[in-house]
């Protein structure tokens, strides 16, 4: 067999390398994946289709084709468990088995983890089986294309991972609201571009205030969309007339039966009385709230109930703490107490209480700032996790 017109003129390496420079010129994945096409049937004289998920679930479809008429191709899908899948997650050349319509060979499409999709081609005039030079070409050139879908499809992650980052900022409060007597600092710092910590300080009129903090098991777009879940949840829920324990069960019947298996959420909720002078709490599952008394004494927040959306019909407990001048209470996540130094050591429950104890006289805009300057320090300056600290301070 004759080589293809190009081929004779240049070499595969620089015919890849200048395929290689116009897939990284498109403005689009569509675009990248007609022109890669376009390239490969000017090569190899074959038909090309190229076969992709065209969303996160490993359903192939035709995305882009020269040479096979379209309605051949409308209802062919390729997905988990079809053989021809199978083969092509090993990485290699598939010439027989179950091939699409026209296929003389299929290409894998392998990204790092997974299958990103798979070239279909034609009979060559220019090769009876693609093999040698010619298969070299498609291996290399299907590395090359999967590089590249796999950077459209990055950015396109990121560019909605930070629209939902700017919804998630907005729904939290920038500035939290306060009652007389008490002051609310808080920080929430994702590990990634999205969060799935959450928490919430709502003024439940003049002299109440709600103060609640969850995490969400998981991480990424999915932990970040159930965290905005329970967000709205407690929104539509929190009133002055409802009690913690009454909006830990609510939320948690809203979640219940709607979470993935393996999700769930820890949730904290208290309401502060300015006029009574008295925290009421309930604690779906979450770390314990640290109470450091002005004494330096410490009680830990810990009634409540089980995780939210476990056991649909739950009756959460709640608890009271009279709150006295010069008290404080940390709210945290686990971000905090799992950091891990060099040694792998944790930071710890017990070493965030002696810090809270140790620097109880600050105000809680001091003492927020100085346990993450604390914990930041104690992991080299690296979070490995979410991160949320909100601390109450009682004047």
């Amino acid at each position: 067999m004759s080589q293809p017109a190009t081929t004779q003129r240049v070499s595969y390496a620089e015919e890849i390398g200048r395929i290689s420079a116009q897939l990284s010129a498109a403005p689009e994945l569509s675009a990248l994946l007609h022109t890669a096409a376009f390239r490969i049937r000017q090569l190899l004289g074959c038909s090309v289709v190229i076969f992709t998920r065209p969303g996160s679930e490993p359903i192939y479809v035709a995305a882009a084709n020269i040479g096979v008429p379209r309605e051949e191709l409308l209802h062919i899908r390729y997905e988990h468990g079809d053989a021809l899948l199978d083969l092509l997650t090993l990485g290699e050349m598939i010439r027989e088995g179950p091939l699409p319509p026209r296929a003389r060979v299929v290409v894998p499409l392998k990204g790092h983890s997974d299958l990103t999709g798979f070239l279909s081609l034609g009979a060559s005039p220019y090769s009876d089986d693609f093999g040698g030079a010619e298969g070299e070409l498609l291996m290399a050139l299907a590395g090359q294309l999967t590089l590249h879908i796999e950077n459209f499809r990055l950015r396109d992650q990121d560019r909605e991972l930070s629209r939902v980052r700017e919804l998630q900022e907005r729904l939290l409060p920038a500035a939290a609201p306060g009652v007389h007597g008490y002051e609310v600092a808080h920080a929430w710092k994702p590990q990634r571009s999205v969060s799935g910590d959450y928490f919430d300080v709502i003024e439940l009129g003049e002299e109440r205030l709600a103060v609640c903090i969850g995490d969400v098991i998981g991480k990424g777009m999915p932990a970040a969309l159930l965290m905005s879940n329970v967000q709205a949840a407690v929104k539509a829920v929190a009133s002055p007339e409802m009690s913690p324990s009454e909006v830990c069960a609510r939320v948690n019947r809203v979640l219940a039966g709607n979470l993935a298996a393996g999700n769930f959420v820890t949730f904290f909720y208290s309401v502060i009385d300015a006029k009574t002078g008295e925290l009421t709490y309930s604690n779906a599952g979450h770390t314990p709230p640290i109470l450091v008394r002005a004494d330096g004494s410490l009680q830990r927040l810990d009634s409540g109930g089980a995780l939210l959306g476990v056991f649909k019909h739950w009756a959460f407990e709640q608890a009271a703490v009279r709150l006295n001048k010069g008290d404080r209470i940390l709210l945290f996540t686990d971000g905090i107490t799992e950091l891990k130094d060099d040694a792998e050591e944790e930071f710890g429950e017990e070493r965030l209480e002696r810090f809270a104890v140790r620097n109880r006289g600050e105000s809680a805009g001091v003492l927020k700032e100085r346990i993450l300057a604390e914990a930041a320090d104690f992991a080299n300056g690296a979070f490995q996790d979410d991160v949320t600290v909100v601390v109450v301070g009682v004047q």
